[in-house]
């Protein structure tokens, strides 16, 4: 996976995630952390509210990969600057998260400050809006934009690396 693929690329020690759902990128980048031997994750998501979902947050990671693997159960509000906190500097970011125009534009400024020179910010469903367009443009740096096939639906993950 892409995600996967980043984290081996860079040796990504210090990971943040928004968005577990069932945790397929979870265990993307457990898998990078587990064949590297370092490394740790700190994730962010909610609960669906009233959906009693709350075990099904990462059900596809199996136990043995979870020790470097911390989950905040916040709203993106909360969790990301507590995440931020934990890991002080962030090796690399796959947000997928709020996808409203506003949520990411609250987010990538304090994602991106966190991010030492080097790091990567991924963005999941840029194409949804002109956030992440518009944050590359505030930050002066050229974004590569990926598509992806999500069960027949195309996709575009965007990706910055910070100067």
């Amino acid at each position: 996976s892409l995600n996967f693929n980043i984290a081996q690329a860079i040796d990504a020690e210090s990971m943040l995630e928004t968005g577990v759902a069932y945790g397929w990128s979870t265990l993307s980048l457990l898998l990078s952390i587990d064949e590297r031997k370092k490394g740790k994750l700190v994730s962010v998501d909610m609960p669906f509210l009233g959906m009693n979902n709350e075990e099904d947050i990462g059900c596809v990671v199996p136990e043995r990969l979870r020790p470097p693997w911390t989950l905040l159960p916040y709203a993106d509000y909360d969790g990301i600057p507590k995440a931020i906190k934990k890991l002080d500097q962030l090796d690399y970011c796959h947000y997928d998260s709020d996808k409203t125009y506003e949520g990411k534009q609250w987010a990538f400024p304090r994602i991106w400050k966190a991010l030492r020179p080097g790091g990567i910010l991924a963005s999941d469903d840029v194409s949804d809006n002109l956030a992440f367009k518009h944050f590359s443009e505030d930050v002066k740096v050229k974004p590569t934009v990926i598509k992806t096939f999500d069960t027949k639906v195309v996709k575009h993950v965007g990706v910055l690396v910070k100067p």
